[in-house]
């Protein structure tokens, strides 16, 4: 289907059951930079790939609100769509909100997917809707419909990160976020954010593209710790370790009533701005909930011995692979046509030499040329660039080791001339350096 026609069925939806406004946002279930391809629903249906922005649809409007770094992308994407890209951050442009606010009329309905927006996001909504006389909906997932054939949620097989890699012991963290736990008097932990989960349980996986995790929820009791994920991901050994650990098994989308069945006065820590307001709302009333930033955060800030020497190695592994690269290009400009595309998956491939490397860190930006000023630049069949000997190419990369991970930007000057150009700028530069008059000792005392 088209966007216009996407648009179209979801404004029939959004008046079978009597929403106004639905709000799309760029999200997942556990608040993700980068998220998987089941949860791409603006992206789906917008159009527009950039990694950042909110779709806002009306009975009569659609705005797509998207920052500085995808102006010009999201202007051509939009092209033809109905939908009006507002530019954050320009002067005069509303924030989404701030839109919501001024719009929605009393006894109106502002709709979305509760599990695809972060609590504390929804409440002020929710308060802005409420201050206007209008109410919130937030249990409809009205793209799933729209999107017939949707991407399943993915559940690739999840591993253990070995304590060689990690320097403490699952058990050891665990016990450590019990004591926290001990020392604000609350009953459990409710983990959401990813990442925080592979890192308190040493567990990794390859659910989201570029993110070594598993989708997942992380409950910790000082008696019981409970991990909410797809079981078929999970190895029977890998269930072995964990169990050992006290970590049990249950599906992912269990965490809802388990939450729901939580005991009348119970002390729940989530941290608000990234658990989704669906979990929250799981919460009994009659149970209170405490906003605090996950420990794990500070935790995992501190590295140890261990996690130390491994990002050492993770960077001379990259940057072995890195040099192995650029003496490649070197040897290959002027024999084999180049091109942007070509030479990323070059650099991806010297990488994958080196040992133990895991993948990208994020979609690799080869920019030659004028691409090299396009924030987030990405090659794609239509503008992937040939590589001559003259200009620069930038390359922003990065991967995955075992021991840790890069991120990397390199800028190459190609060709001789542009070389010599160079080196002859140094030189001047240096001469201008050499003959500056040197400050009097009055000069430095005043200074």
């Amino acid at each position: 289907m088209k966007v216009t026609e996407k648009i179209a069925v979801l404004r029939n939806l959004m008046q079978q059951d009597g929403i106004d406004y639905y709000y799309i946002p760029t999200n997942d279930f556990h608040g993700s930079e980068y998220v998987a391809d089941y949860f791409k629903c603006r992206e789906y249906m917008s159009g527009f790939t950039g990694s950042a922005g909110s779709l806002l649809v009306s009975a009569t409007e659609a705005g797509l609100w998207t920052d500085g770094r995808y102006f010009l992308q999201a202007e051509a994407q939009l092209a033809g769509s109905g939908i009006t890209l507002y530019r954050m951050g320009e002067p005069g442009v509303p924030k989404i909100f701030e839109y919501i606010a001024q719009h929605i009329q009393p006894g109106q309905c502002l709709g979305f997917d509760g599990r695809m927006v972060d609590a504390f996001y929804a409440l002020q909504l929710k308060k802005i809707v409420e201050s206007k006389g209008a109410r919130l909906v937030t249990e409809f997932d009205l793209v799933g419909a729209v999107w017939y054939n949707r991407p399943w949620l993915e559940a690739k097989p999840a591993y253990s990160l070995s304590t060689q890699y990690t320097g403490v012991e699952r058990g050891e963290k665990l016990d450590a976020i019990c004591k926290w736990l001990d020392t604000r008097k609350a009953d459990m932990l409710v983990i959401t954010s990813l990442d925080d989960i592979a890192w308190a349980l040493n567990i990794r996986g390859e659910d989201i593209h570029c993110c070594p995790v598993v989708l997942s929820y992380l409950v910790i009791k000082p008696l019981e710790r409970i991990l909410f994920a797809n079981k078929s991901a999970f190895s029977t050994r890998l269930r072995q370790e964990l169990a050992r650990d006290s970590v049990l098994l249950r599906e992912y989308d269990e965490i809802y009533d388990y939450l729901a069945a939580v005991p009348a006065g119970s002390r729940v820590v989530m941290d608000m701005h990234v658990a989704n307001y669906q979990l929250v709302n799981s919460v009994p009333q009659n149970s209170k909930i405490v906003n605090a930033v996950c420990p794990t955060k500070m935790m995992k800030a501190v590295k140890n011995p261990a996690e130390i020497a491994g990002e050492k190695i993770a960077h001379i592994k990259d940057g072995v692979a890195l040099v192995r690269f650029m003496y490649w290009l070197k040897q290959n400009i002027q024999k084999i046509p180049l091109t942007e595309r070509l030479a990323a998956a070059q650099l991806e491939a010297f990488r994958g030499s080196v040992g133990d490397y895991m993948g990208p860190s994020f979609d690799p930006i080869a920019a030659y040329g004028p691409h090299g000023a396009i924030v987030h630049y990405s090659a794609t069949e239509e503008t992937d660039a040939r590589i001559l000997t003259e200009g620069f190419l930038l390359l922003d990369t990065g991967g995955h080791y075992l021991q840790g991970t890069t991120d990397v930007t390199r800028t190459i000057l190609l060709g001789q001339e542009q070389r010599r150009r160079r080196r002859n700028i140094i030189r001047q530069c240096s001469a201008v350096i050499f003959v500056l008059p040197q400050p009097s000792s009055k000069r430095v005392a005043a200074v």
